[in-house]
């Protein structure tokens, strides 16, 4: 029998800082990364924006959210949380995601397969921008967090993403659903 599953979601995003001028507004969002490692391993990539993010996010802006981004995390899951802006069109529409999700489900596997549990989330996060790298014309890669898992049913500690002169904060928290029936506790 396997865990129970807890569901992840996005609390809050606050824009501390951006980088452009300050009649600007950017246009934020984010890809989780979510990857359970096993015999069978299993990844996936989450792109996860709003609307109201876009060319409507500037300084001290905060985005209430409280919206579900993944439907099996684990103790043992590894969690990595990109942030990026969008310039012009989005780099990362709906091919180019399924693109980045298939090759890291494809790194992923071979990762689990040939690595120490303690080495994997390094290895997926190296992975995981080399990926989004490729990929990206336009929008911008702020960083790339791992997102700790304290526990699996209440509030995670909070991401800083730092970098090209913009800074973002978000919140997510678990709720832990029961094995029988995999209602909400």
């Amino acid at each position: 029998m396997s865990a129970p599953t807890s569901l992840l979601y996005l609390d809050t995003l606050l824009c501390l800082r951006q980088h452009d001028n300050p009649f600007d507004a950017d246009s934020p969002y984010l890809l989780l990364f979510a990857g359970q490692p096993g015999p069978q391993p299993q990844a996936d990539v989450v792109r996860i924006t709003s609307r109201h993010w876009h060319n409507r996010t500037r300084s001290g802006r905060l985005h209430l959210v409280n919206s579900w981004v993944h439907h099996d995390v684990r103790p043992t899951s590894v969690l990595l949380v990109a942030m990026l802006e969008q310039n012009w069109q989005l780099d990362l529409n709906d091919a180019a995601l399924d693109s980045l999700r298939r090759a890291m489900q494809t790194r992923w596997s071979h990762f689990v397969r040939r690595m120490a549990s303690a080495s994997l989330p390094l290895a997926a996060q190296h992975a995981f921008k080399r990926q989004l790298q490729c990929l990206l014309r336009n929008d911008a890669l702020i960083q790339i967090r791992p997102l700790p898992l304290s526990t699996l049913h209440g509030a995670l500690p909070a991401l800083n993403f730092s970098g090209l002169g913009a800074r973002y904060r978000a919140s997510f928290h678990t709720r832990r659903l029961q094995a029988a029936g995999l209602t909400l506790a």
